[in-house]
């Protein structure tokens, strides 16, 4: 299993590791609920007609150092990445994290705020099924949040959930984030906070950023990114989109927050009537 190959990394080598550990998965389901450490990466066989499932919340928790978790290949019920007392590393590439519940598919989530956890997902899908799911991406914790998402598609079928809710810096190149749910009133794609001391950077290029409903937006919520800058000043750019939201408003970019986001807009084309940002604190 999983868990005894986790079990002999941690109790058998010499710790912390020197060197990187992969544990290679064959297909199949196995279950959740396990740790892995920092210096530990899960690798699924690429390109198998089988997947390699793991049912059951997975924890990226560095136990001995700031070195990389990651995982590779693999279809995950959820993933939580903490830390308490060294900085939480992970990297993800060609997995699939979906949930069906309303929690979040990740979660960065640090034990302790002072702590840096930083997440690089490339060529990743994050899929929420449920209507009620409050975030696909959720990383609340601390504004010391980094989230880089590289050839990844973010989807989401909630009505009241965005798809990335976060404090920290985001950068978000060549995805797709799409919200598939039919109402009238929905969450912003990207909820975007900063913290009390640091200056979050923005940048979502060559990206879609797409509603596929059509409905005249009566919550004032259907927006592509809305900013909170309470206490810091963001800064943004935002490039080479493709931006499909129809609100029956121009507005798709708003900050609710006291200090200003200072943001670059160029080379993006609007298909549908939301095309312009609010000029309050922006």
């Amino acid at each position: 299993t999983i868990s005894a190959a986790l079990f002999y990394v941690t109790n058998v080598l010499d710790q912390p590791l020197a060197t990187a550990v992969c544990i290679y998965v064959a297909p199949g389901t196995y279950e959740g609920g396990f740790s892995v450490p920092d210096n530990v990466f899960l690798i699924g066989p690429a390109n198998s007609p089988e997947p390699v499932i793991i049912s059951g919340n997975v924890f990226a928790l560095p136990a001995a150092s700031d070195a990389p978790i990651g995982f590779q290949n693999i279809t995950f019920q959820g993933v939580t990445v903490a830390g308490a007392f060294y900085d939480a590393n992970v990297e993800m590439t060609n997995c699939r994290i979906q949930t069906d519940t309303i929690f979040s598919a990740l979660t960065i989530a640090q034990d302790d705020p002072v702590v840096n956890a930083s997440v690089f997902a490339k060529e990743c899908v994050f899929v929420a099924t449920n209507a009620s799911n409050v975030s696909v991406i959720a990383g609340n914790t601390s504004e010391k949040t980094s989230l880089i998402l590289d050839n990844c598609q973010l989807v989401t079928d909630a009505d009241e959930g965005a798809l990335i809710d976060m404090t920290g810096s985001l950068t978000v190149r060549n995805c797709s984030l799409i919200n598939t749910a039919a109402a009238n009133s929905l969450s912003p794609l990207i909820l975007l906070q900063s913290g009390t001391t640091l200056t979050p950077v923005v940048n979502i290029e060559g990206s879609i950023l797409r509603f596929d409903d059509l409905s005249v937006d009566v919550g004032g919520t259907k927006l592509a990114i809305q900013f909170n800058a309470a206490t810091q000043p963001i800064t943004a750019r935002i490039t080479n989109c493709t931006i499909s939201i129809f609100r029956g408003s121009p507005v798709i970019i708003t900050n609710i927050g006291a200090q200003n986001v200072n943001m670059s807009l160029s080379a993006n084309s609007c298909l549908q009537d939301g095309k312009t940002s609010s000029p309050t604190n922006i």
